[in-house]
């Protein structure tokens, strides 16, 4: 059982990030349509602090794909 998730995506490295995703090669697409499944989902059960983690981990795996990552 998870006791304490850590909110803040700069104490990952980016694969752990993709891995949160479940991404083995991460791409713009690929990041931000999982990443987007999940926030729905999320939301949708009303997990809003994961759902804006998530989106953090979308955003910044995108920024660092884009620059060359």
């Amino acid at each position: 059982m998870l006791l304490y998730m850590d909110y803040n995506v700069d104490n990952y490295t980016m694969p752990e990030l993709a891995s949160i995703l479940k991404l083995s090669t991460p791409s713009v697409s690929n990041v931000t349509s999982q990443a987007n499944s999940y926030i729905r989902s999320l939301v949708v059960s009303h997990d809003l602090q994961r759902a804006g983690f998530i989106d953090q981990v979308k955003n910044k795996l995108i920024q660092y794909i884009n620059e060359g990552g």
